[in-house]
């Protein structure tokens, strides 16, 4: 559902079970991350938004939801990603989710090396220009 977009099947899935989110696929994809692949923002935003920890969570590869939305140029996604990160509840959440945008997947890349070796210059300008991040994390490490 989350891949094809189908808005109204997550919301009942969501509904229905509290796991809906943190579900996996063989290669440690959420909901979320097979979302942000197939181009689904608005599913995207409304599984980051119903469960905000889901941002935290990697795949197989150590890839995280910062990672795909810089693979996948999906600047809206980081852009409310990061909102939910300022947001989490637990501050233990909180510095998982700045790890993970400065943590190399096993390609090495970060989510940044990734938005500047695509040439996507929204997600660029995501991390760049955040005062929240600046205060949080070393961006030019």
């Amino acid at each position: 559902a989350a891949r094809l977009g189908h808005d109204d099947i997550l919301r009942l899935l969501i509904s229905e079970t509290s796991q809906a989110s943190t579900l996996m696929n063989t290669r440690g994809q959420t909901p979320l991350l097979t979302a942000i692949e197939a181009g689904s923002s608005n599913s995207a935003i409304l599984l980051m938004e119903c469960d905000p920890r889901s941002i935290i969570i990697a795949d197989n590869q150590r890839s995280s939801v910062f990672h795909y939305a810089c693979e996948y140029s999906n600047d809206i996604v980081l852009n409310r990603a990061i909102a939910l990160l300022k947001r989490l509840n637990s501050s233990s959440d909180r510095i998982t989710g700045l790890k993970r945008i400065t943590e190399r997947n096993y390609s090495r890349k970060t989510p940044l090396d990734i938005a500047i070796w695509k040439g996507h210059l929204k997600c660029v300008k995501q991390f760049l220009l955040s005062s929240w991040l600046e205060t949080h994390i070393d961006i030019q490490e």
